[in-house]
């Protein structure tokens, strides 16, 4: 039986992707990357653009929320009067 009190957490592998990002989290800071090419954003670390394949450029969060618009399903809201007739 294994003592869950001996358990440690895995240490990252520190890559040339993601040493910025690990770095920086040691320092309290959550930062992600940023297409300058197309503006794409993206958290984890990549070595390029999943949108347009530029090098993205590291970004560090405000700690703001982020607005989104609100989700669309492309139904008509369901009626009263539909079911009932």
């Amino acid at each position: 039986m294994t003592d869950t009190a001996e358990w440690e957490r895995p240490i990252p592998t520190l890559d040339g992707v993601s040493k910025t990002y690990w770095e920086a989290g040691a320092r309290g800071e959550l930062l992600f990357q940023q297409c300058p090419a197309c503006g794409n954003r993206q958290l984890y670390p990549r070595a390029m653009c999943t949108a347009c394949g530029e090098t993205p450029e590291w970004v560090r969060a405000s700690g703001r929320p982020a607005r989104t618009p609100p989700a669309r399903s492309g139904r008509r809201p369901w009626s009263c009067s539909r079911a009932s007739g």
